[in-house]
């Protein structure tokens, strides 16, 4: 016969044991959600939504640290990779480091658009960069060109994906300065410069268009916002020669621009022809503006949402569209610490200000001013470092403003 003392014994057994179990699979779990630099890497270069959810629960702390591993082993001098797409499809994106390179200096990055983007080939960024490859003998900077295809042109959702990618993958692995990226195409790619200031110009300090039209784009369904626009300065160059962009059209574009307060900078190259012969001429003005030309950075919000096209505003994070509308823009200034700020076709914005305090006032439309407080979580922070395309910047001050 078993006693009641040895039957309490054994139940208390099974509850131990039954404990033991439920603590072991709970370890078990925990140990199979591994984060590592490569998983980093991945999230980073190509985000999607779950991803971010799932990194989410980590603290930042953890991840910026994954993140500083990666960049103590990548390559240097001349190189290329090939990135996968927002759609899956597989290009080449060729660079180059500074002669010299320190981990502990930031450098600046020039992303270059090739012209010719009417073929299928995947690779014609591979040594594109070739053509601005003279101002790393004049100053230390990284330079990396991206590819382009038929289905993937510059002035294209998939296209401009690309630049975006490109800068992700090069802020990854180097130390590079995220005040001083700079957009410069030829031809198409000039074409592209112009598209990017108009809906992805957040991550740049300025623009160099050279051999192109931005006056095309709305012939291709892309209208061009000049309060967009005006956010970045951009450098325009032509030649008087070109029988692909006649230059009075050029001109009549460039008028108009600068009559709408467009922070532009024109040439004109006579007896010169499309495209870059005339490259050595530029190498010094390239390098100067280079040297001078920082991304600003400001509190004030401004922008029209392109449609079909990603769109990086300057200090909005995310945000929600309302009904079906033809405009869909947003538009505050900030008086001291109070933000008036308006929209149209759209329901709410996250805004990430990092030089307001944590309490800030808000007048939306019509009414009565009120406070509003900081947010800030995981999911925030990663999803400003896709947004500012800087892995390694974090920030408090998130607010989100409904409509």
């Amino acid at each position: 016969m078993i006693s009641m003392h040895s039957k309490k014994i054994f139940k208390l057994m099974i509850i131990v044991l039954l404990f033991s179990l439920v603590v072991m699979s709970i370890s078990c779990k925990k140990e199979n959600i591994t984060y590592t630099p490569y998983k980093i890497e991945q999230w980073f270069i190509n985000p999607t939504g779950p991803m971010t959810s799932e990194l989410a629960k980590q603290p930042v702390k953890t991840i910026d640290s994954l993140i500083s591993i990666i960049r103590k082993y990548h390559k240097t001098k001349e190189s290329a990779d090939t990135l996968t797409d927002s759609t899956g499809n597989k290009y080449i994106v060729g660079y180059c480091t500074p002669h010299i390179l320190r981990y502990d200096t930031l450098y600046p990055l020039v992303i270059y658009l090739h012209g010719g983007t009417g073929t299928q080939v995947s690779n014609k960024g591979e040594k594109a960069y070739d053509m601005l490859l003279p101002l790393i003998d004049s100053m230390d900077i990284f330079l990396a060109s991206p590819s382009a295809d038929r289905d993937n042109r510059w002035w294209s959702a998939g296209g401009l994906y690309r630049i975006l990618q490109t800068i992700r993958f090069m802020t990854l692995h180097y130390p590079i300065d995220p005040d001083r990226i700079f957009l410069a195409g030829v031809s198409d790619g000039a074409t592209g410069c112009w598209t990017a200031i108009n809906s992805i110009n957040a991550p740049f300090a300025g623009f160099f268009a050279i051999s192109g039209f931005g006056g095309m784009l709305p012939s291709m369904g892309i209208e061009l916002y000049t309060q967009n626009i005006s956010c970045r300065p951009i450098y325009n160059v032509n030649a008087e020669n070109d029988r692909l962009y006649p230059i009075d059209i050029i001109n009549n574009f460039l008028d108009y621009m600068e009559s709408q307060n467009i922070k532009l900078t024109r040439k004109i190259y006579p007896d010169q022809e499309h495209g870059f012969d005339y490259r050595e001429k530029e190498y010094g003005t390239l390098c100067s503006y280079i040297r001078t030309w920082k991304r600003p950075s400001e509190n004030n919000i401004s922008w029209t949402f392109t449609a079909g096209l990603p769109n990086r505003p300057q200090s909005i994070v995310s945000w929600e569209f309302s009904d079906a509308a033809d405009i869909r823009t947003v538009h505050g200034t900030f008086v001291n610490d109070t933000l008036t700020i308006s929209a149209q076709g759209i329901s709410s914005v996250t805004l990430e200000l990092p030089y307001a305090p944590y309490n800030i006032f808000i007048r939306t439309g019509s009414s009565k001013v009120r406070k509003i407080s900081s947010i800030n979580s995981n999911y925030l922070q990663l999803q400003s470092k896709i947004m500012r395309s800087n892995p390694l910047e974090n920030s408090n001050n998130f607010y989100k403003i409904s409509f």
